[in-house]
């Protein structure tokens, strides 16, 4: 069976949960080889970015370096490296927060 791992806590838990149930983190790794499942639409091979997010990329790059730092600092997230990373760690984010917004809406049709 295919589990995922979280990188902060290691908790191993189900694939396609959206967060680690100890800590809340969506930052994960799967565990041993499993085969590449399409999930949500989103891109069957882990290394590969999505439409959404490249978008999502580029509409940062519109920000200047300052603004795009400014962000990254109210979120809490590294602030160092080039414009090109900056965009790209904040388009991350925004993906990242926006699946487990749609976790946790989906968590409320169980009431």
């Amino acid at each position: 069976m295919a589990l995922w791992v979280c990188n902060r806590c290691t908790t191993k838990y189900a694939v396609g949960l959206g967060y680690c149930p100890q800590c809340t983190s969506t930052d994960y790794r799967e565990d041993g080889d499993v085969p590449k499942n399409t999930v949500h639409g989103g891109a069957s091979n882990a290394d590969a970015e999505s439409v959404e997010t490249e978008a999502r990329v580029e509409a940062n790059k519109e920000l200047t370096i300052v603004e795009l730092r400014d962000e990254l600092r109210e979120r809490g997230l590294k602030v160092s490296g080039s414009k090109d990373e900056l965009a790209a760690r904040l388009a991350a984010d925004d993906a990242k927060a926006e699946a487990l917004a749609e976790v946790l809406d989906g968590s409320d049709d169980d009431d």
